[in-house]
């Protein structure tokens, strides 16, 4: 690769940090290389640094690809660092193991070296401010597909609320989480309004975003990453969004 964002890293200890990073339950992507570039998903359980990454599998895949997983076989996983680091990893290895009792996981080789992809220009702040989402209507004729796909009413789908907090922060763009698995946003462009608490006695900062990527974790919380569309915003907006990145009393988060 040819992209300056892109980092190899081969010393150990960095190897050891990176992948740390990766928290358990993350979700990653597998890919084989001897079948024609498969994929499948899967959900990252543990490792021990220099012998084996152990991740977890749907129990779908022994029906429909168990020819695939197979000892010896090399695949090639990719996971998203969330937080601060805002990067993809990126790695190639053998495959260990597979065990189908009593769950269905996967042993691979820890990598001897990775590959890392800076996916922000910024550097984000960690934080635990509250917020609330709100759904932009799209054009008329994604708004139709949205109610002809939902049992829901035009007015419900127009003011279609998620309360949750944002994770982290940069003037590009954020990380939102909230406890709902609402699909919504999959039925619409997913422009939206995100409105950020400041404390409580100031109007909360409202920004026009769009989320570019979301992921429903298992236990209820749905995760989304936000792009912030500053052409959209007013110069005081934009203004506001920059002092808050740079204010140095933001809520952290732990």
């Amino acid at each position: 690769m040819t992209n300056k964002r892109v980092q190899l890293v081969t010393e150990p200890g960095q190897i050891n940090h990176t992948l740390d990073l990766l928290k358990a339950d993350s979700q990653i992507d597998i890919e084989f290389a001897f079948f024609s570039n498969e994929r499948i998903k899967g959900r990252v359980v543990g490792a021990q640094a220099g012998k084996y990454f152990l991740l977890a599998l749907p129990k779908t895949v022994f029906r429909t690809q168990e020819n695939m997983l197979v000892e010896g076989h090399t695949v090639v996983v990719r996971a998203i660092i969330e937080g601060d680091t805002g990067a993809c990893v990126a790695f190639k290895v053998r495959i260990q193991s597979v065990s189908r009792a009593p769950y269905y996981l996967l042993f691979i080789d820890f990598p001897n070296k990775l590959e890392m992809i800076n996916l922000r220009q910024q550097a984000r702040l960690s934080t635990l401010l509250p917020a609330s989402l709100r759904v932009q209507q799209a054009n008329s004729e994604q708004h139709s597909q949205a109610l002809a796909k939902t049992a829901l009413s035009e007015k419900a789908l127009n003011e279609t609320v998620l309360t949750g907090t944002i994770h982290d922060i940069s003037v590009s763009g954020c990380r939102f989480k909230a406890d709902s698995q609402s699909k919504v946003l999959h039925h619409l462009d997913r422009l939206i309004e995100l409105d950020i608490s400041l404390d409580a006695s100031s109007v909360p900062l409202t920004i026009k975003a769009k989320v570019t990527n979301s992921n429903a974790g298992r236990n209820g919380t749905l995760s989304l990453g936000i792009e912030f569309l500053s052409e959209q915003m007013s110069p005081k907006i934009n203004q506001q969004l920059a002092q808050l990145v740079q204010y140095p009393k933001l809520p952290k988060a732990s």
